[in-house]
């Protein structure tokens, strides 16, 4: 299926470091074009960049993806259930975990905020 996964960006950021098994298991999504982006990881990871020219490049190969974005709304009222079963992950990470919800997608991470937020509200997601 067509973009059906999302990659935290601590996924982005082991890609660039060449982490054979985050490799092993995101390379072939990303070839079968698999993958799709939120918008804010991409904002998070081309902040990390460190030169012009790593940003440019790095901004280039993301416009080939399809990006996901939600309403503040939305993340609002999943951050309130989240309070009130007293949790409180960042706001990033609820924004993300809810482009995922309404777009049924599946999340790939090594976050455990994550699938904590699952628990709020389900949504797939899948620790590697």
């Amino acid at each position: 299926m067509k973009d059906k996964y999302v990659l935290d960006s601590c996924l982005w950021i082991e890609i660039e470091r060449g982490n054979p098994k985050v490799l092993s298991v995101v390379q072939p999504l990303i070839d079968k074009n698999e993958v799709c982006l939120v918008d804010v990881i991409v904002a998070e990871v081309l902040r990390g960049t460190k030169t012009r020219k790593d940003y440019l490049k790095l901004k280039e190969a993301f416009s080939h993806f399809s990006q996901l974005s939600t309403s503040w709304g939305a993340v609002a009222e999943l951050a309130f259930e989240a309070c009130r079963k007293g949790f409180q992950p960042p706001l990033i990470d609820l924004y993300i975990a809810q482009c995922v919800l309404e777009n049924d997608k599946t999340l790939l991470t090594q976050d455990k905020h994550f699938p904590q937020i699952a628990k709020i509200r389900a949504f797939a997601v899948q620790m590697i």
